[in-house]
């Protein structure tokens, strides 16, 4: 049995109940899974000034459950602040963005994606060129709606995801990712209206990380993702949350 950690870096805990439910849907009842938010930091994450205060508190997450689990799962499609995670997480840790991208390439030729707001596309379009993936991007669709309006908006949402996979399917997309964990469960509906294989973030992103624990690969501790070496931070005890438990009582 492995344990496994899923963290939703936002600190909604509504969308962390819906990965919740994604995931258990699909993962093997002999693991063991926790979720987990991010204890500080916003609510949802829509700039990269939002990505990096989230950074801090999954960092924070992880410092106290590091040796507790056999694999965490990043569930924010942007991969906010992965790398940094990478480095410091001894056991496989992926994103659901770049587990999606991955397994976009083995579908089709092209991909799009489907995200919230107008500010996410350049966001989604830098993500893809840094895991230089942009020749194969068709494009980045924008539903022009917060994240933590999606589940809320009921049909009204399903029906803009139709609308702007369409578009990027006449694009030429193959393959479409839904690019938000908000929008998971939504994608065996789209994919049937649609035609084409759709993405669901936190689905591929659970199964990439649970076959990974299962093969027994880990990410790469040379090179990009090595270790960060010794030296003294200031504060460094503010990413230890039992020490600041202590000092607010």
């Amino acid at each position: 049995m492995a344990r496994i950690l899923v963290i939703n870096p936002n600190t909604s805990l509504e969308m962390t109940e819906q990965i919740k439910q994604t995931v258990n849907s699909i993962a093997h009842s002999e693991h063991k899974i926790v979720f987990k938010n991010a204890d500080i930091g916003p609510e949802s994450l829509e700039t990269f000034y939002e990505y990096n205060l989230a950074t801090i508190g999954v960092l924070r997450v992880i410092n106290r459950e590091k040796d507790q689990f056999d694999g965490v799962l990043l569930a924010c499609f942007g991969d906010p602040g992965i790398y940094a995670l990478k480095e410091v997480t001894e056991v496989p840790l992926i994103g659901i963005a770049e587990a999606s991208l991955s397994k976009a390439l083995m579908l089709g030729q092209s991909f799009s994606i489907l995200v919230a707001l107008n500010k996410a596309i350049p966001m989604m379009e830098n993500m893809v060129m840094n895991y230089g993936l942009s020749s194969r991007l068709t494009s980045v669709e924008a539903l022009e709606l917060p994240v933590l309006d999606l589940k809320k908006g009921g049909q009204d949402t399903v029906n803009k995801l139709l609308h702007i996979g369409k578009k990027a399917k006449e694009k030429g997309a193959e393959v479409l990712i839904l690019g938000c964990a908000g929008m998971t469960g939504l994608s065996s509906l789209v994919g049937r209206e649609l035609g084409v294989a759709v993405l669901d973030p936190i689905a591929v992103g659970y199964k990439t990380l649970e076959g990974m624990i299962e093969i027994g690969v880990n990410v790469s501790r040379s090179g990009l993702f090595a270790p960060p070496g010794q030296k003294k931070i200031i504060g460094q005890q503010l990413f230890n949350l039992e020490v600041v438990e202590k000092c607010l009582t």
